[in-house]
């Protein structure tokens, strides 16, 4: 019922909308129509992963099948979606990894307009796994003000034992699944070519293009901080 409030007024007013909502809301054929009919034109859904055992761990209160519904329902609409995927979690095996990549491949095939972004895990005080977190070594910060490093672009957890990996994960997924608008630009274009081949052949060593990001990181880092 507030979604349909929502799209009314969005609809009424003639507004173009983004959001954020939970996969399972697209279940309904219904009100995704309305969704679309609002004038959204974007949508990020966290999936966070494609292992049911890991989605049971981290109470995602959801599944392969409802995920799957609700990608197959977006795909007849103009809205372009973006699908977020995490990793680094505890307890999270090689396995796990593999059927979440199949899972990004299934999407790709039905909503090849799909896109994507795969982050990495960064335990916060008060959610429900970060005491499993300290419990497998997580150092949480002493101030405040240095959890300001820890983003989704970092690797903090101890029990990762590829930490090059998950970042590589990251920057491939910024430069193989986004909008046409970033990677058809002239500079970005060679780079989305190489991260989609990447994609393909699961080849995420010997990356550059994180020493390009994180060069490009510490340029802008040098800059706001004089």
């Amino acid at each position: 019922k507030h979604i349909e409030d929502i799209c009314k007024i969005t609809k009424d007013l003639d507004l173009k909308w983004s959001s954020c909502m939970r996969i399972d809301t697209m279940d309904n054929k219904d009100i995704v129509k309305k969704i679309e009919d609002s004038g959204c034109e974007y949508l990020l859904f966290g999936i966070e992963s494609g292992s049911e055992k890991i989605m049971k761990y981290i109470n995602k209160q959801q599944n392969l099948s409802t995920i799957k519904r609700g990608v197959a329902n977006i795909a007849d609409t103009i809205i372009i979606p973006m699908y977020s995927f995490m990793f680094g979690f505890p307890k999270e095996t090689k396995e796990d990894v593999l059927v979440s990549f199949d899972l990004v491949d299934y999407i790709l095939k039905v909503d090849p307009k799909a896109t994507f972004m795969f982050q990495i895990y960064t335990p916060y005080p008060g959610t429900p796994l970060y005491n499993d977190a300290l419990k497998y070594g997580f150092k949480p910060p002493k101030k405040l003000d240095d959890w300001a490093n820890y983003v989704m672009d970092e690797v903090n957890a101890p029990w990762v034992k590829d930490k090059k990996l998950l970042r590589n994960l990251f920057i491939t997924s910024v430069l193989a699944f986004r909008s046409e608008q970033l990677v058809n630009t002239f500079l970005v274009y060679p780079l989305h070519k190489i991260a989609v081949l990447r994609w393909k052949h699961r080849y995420f060593n010997l990356c550059f293009e994180r020493f390009l990001y994180d060069l490009i990181k510490k340029f802008y880092g040098f800059l706001y901080s004089n």
